[in-house]
């Protein structure tokens, strides 16, 4: 069994779990399942490192020029799933009340600053540098770019979801435990899904060139 088919089995079951655990179990052992630190949450920490792993042997091999970066890149949202982006404080860094925080020293923030500035110009440099191609791609619908956008689109999800129950507080509605529950599950397994894509775009692009390669 191959690493790819090894993370779509560890992801199925990751869900059913979850899910056997919102309609069998107790809301608080079923919380257990979903919540900070919690088996899905670690699950998206490992599925975002092993990516970051599988892209930098990518770029040592040549496979793909901008392995570094993905990597890079794959660690900053491992490292935000773990919360190192509020650590000092427990106000993030990159919201802008940290910088006015009498908790936090001049060197922090300034540190902080150029931390937040360097991955924002990352992220504008690696997208500049991959988005034309992966359109194309898109386009000619190889599965690997398709299972980025599937990524992506998740990402947009689970900011949607992230902010549900506060929209529905300002419409007056009031939402239960239990649904409060529900939606930090559907959050989860939406997060668990994007590095799961990622990860699954890399081991079929990697598979892909090689082939290329070899043909």
């Amino acid at each position: 069994m191959n690493l790819r088919r090894i993370i779509i089995a560890v992801s199925a079951i990751l869900i059913l779990v979850t899910i056997a655990a919102l309609i069998f179990l107790p809301q608080n052992l079923a919380y257990l399942i979903i919540k900070e630190r919690g088996p899905v949450e670690n699950a998206q920490v490992f599925f975002y490192v092993t990516g970051a792993f599988v892209s930098w042997i990518y770029a040592r091999q040549k496979i793909w020029k901008g392995g570094y970066h993905g990597s890079l890149i794959l660690l900053i949202f491992a490292l935000r799933e773990l919360d190192f982006h509020k650590k000092f404080t427990g106000i993030s860094i990159t919201r802008t009340k940290y910088y006015f925080h009498s908790d936090a020293a001049f060197f922090a923030k300034l540190l902080s600053a150029l931390i937040v500035i360097s991955i924002i110009v990352l992220f504008i440099l690696f997208i500049k540098k991959n988005v034309k191609v992966f359109f194309q791609y898109i386009r000619t619908n190889k599965n690997w770019a398709l299972s980025v956008l599937a990524g992506l689109v998740c990402m947009i999800l689970a900011i949607f979801v992230d902010s549900s129950l506060t929209n529905l507080e300002l419409l007056g509605i009031e939402v239960s435990r239990h649904g409060h529950i529900i939606k930090i599950a559907a959050e989860e397994l939406i997060e668990l899904a994007i590095p799961f894509f990622f990860l699954n775009a890399l081991l079929l692009y990697g598979s892909q060139t090689t082939e290329t390669k070899k043909g």
